[in-house]
């Protein structure tokens, strides 16, 4: 990465050495699947898109690496209860909240997230990177382009108010009143 890369990687320190923790990323190119594999302290296992054809680097990568394949839309409970295992052995697990790639600017979170906290207790340590749209085919031709990737705090668990219904709390409608 270096060779093709000019990189600044931040409060690399940040990442929990041990207990199973979310990493969560925003997430405009396959790029930060990359840099969060080569750059986190402990592996880590990825949701990835299922139901999208891969490249064949794609597959490589993700049987390099590990992935738990994830069919986006309607909640994959499969992928859901392989993540709650990784969770559970003191794994680590990374997700994209966004989803996909090819609609940057048009993204809103999607609640996976929120769910696996919830249901395991799990802290999230959010990261962000920058620039990675398009960098690949750069950093191929030698341009060297900026990459950041700085790595936020550990946030506490999600938790659900006692008084909302799990379901559509976590689906973003807000709590009955009462």
């Amino acid at each position: 990465m270096p060779v093709l890369f000019q990189l600044e990687i931040t409060s690399i320190d940040n990442f929990p050495r041990k207990d199973p923790v979310l990493v969560a990323g925003n997430h405009t190119a396959a790029l930060e699947a990359v840099m969060l594999n080569v750059y986190s302290p402990p592996p880590i296992e990825m949701l990835s898109a299922a139901d999208i054809p891969a490249e064949r680097i794609t597959e490589i990568a993700a049987d390099l690496y590990g992935v738990i394949p994830l069919r986006r839309g309607p909640y994959d409970r499969a992928a859901m209860r392989k993540a709650l295992g990784v969770l559970k052995q003191g794994g680590f697990i990374d997700l994209f909240p966004e989803g996909g790639v090819w609609q940057e600017g048009k993204k809103k979170a999607l609640p996976g997230i929120a769910w696996l906290s919830v249901q395991f207790g799990a802290p999230v340590l959010p990261i962000g990177f920058n620039d990675t749209s398009g960098a690949m085919s750069a950093g191929l031709k030698f341009k060297h382009p900026k990459l950041t990737m700085p790595v936020g705090q550990v946030i506490s668990p999600a938790k659900i108010p006692p008084q909302a219904r799990h379901r559509k709390y976590l689906s973003g409608q807000p709590p009955a009143a009462g």
